[in-house]
């Protein structure tokens, strides 16, 4: 109980993804900073990101809520691959370029360089590790929810969806100085089988067998 209110975690519904790309954009304001400098992005682009996530596996998202209020969210896709599968058969790829053009994501052709430079140097790492398809994607929990056990709850409640669906696998780049993150993925019986790193710097990569 936090706050005096009960919390809940389970899957997300649709309407609370302006909640979740929020959260996302709170949580990961150093790596915001280092990609756009002071022209960061608008929610919209970050609301397109999590909306496409949600449309192709909807039950591969879990929120935690305290009074109707969400606090935390995990996102654990069953394939990568079928991701980006859906990625370019869905046409998202010309969606997105055309509000990109059209000003709704609040950046130049030009910013997203940095995105573009970080995710090659990431891709061609020869430690990427990229033959793991399950993955724990992206978890979040708000400031002032943190050391509560939130993130634990909502990570417990991926996995055994992911396990429910076949997957055997999981893997999960994190930030080796990330150190509560560290300790609650171990915790969960991950283990570091090497390290890739992209223009911000070095990423731990943890596998767990389910």
């Amino acid at each position: 109980m936090v706050n005096d209110w009960v919390l809940e975690i389970g899957p997300a519904a649709e309407e609370e993804l302006p909640a979740v790309a929020s959260l996302f954009m709170e949580s990961f304001t150093e790596t915001f900073d280092h990609l756009f400098g002071s022209r960061w992005p608008a929610r919209r682009a970050s609301l397109d990101l999590f909306t496409f996530l949600y449309r192709v596996e909807p039950e591969r998202f879990v929120v935690a809520r305290e009074g109707g209020q969400i606090v935390g969210y995990a996102v654990t896709p069953r394939s990568i691959r079928y991701l980006w599968m859906q990625f370019l058969i869905r046409g998202y790829f010309l969606r997105w370029g055309w509000r990109l053009l059209n000003g709704d994501y609040g950046v130049r052709v030009f910013d997203l360089g940095g995105i573009f430079r970080n995710k090659l140097v990431f891709i061609r790492s020869p430690q990427n590790f990229r033959r793991h398809d399950a993955q724990v994607l992206s978890v979040a929990v708000a400031k002032e929810a943190r050391g509560r056990g939130v993130a634990a709850l909502m990570l417990d409640e991926g996995l055994k969806r992911l396990q429910a669906a076949g997957a055997r696998e999981v893997k999960l780049e994190v930030r080796p100085w990330n150190t509560p993150a560290c300790r609650l993925y171990r915790r969960f019986g991950f283990a570091e089988v090497g390290t890739t790193r992209d223009s911000q710097g070095e990423w731990a990569v943890m596998v767990k067998q389910l």
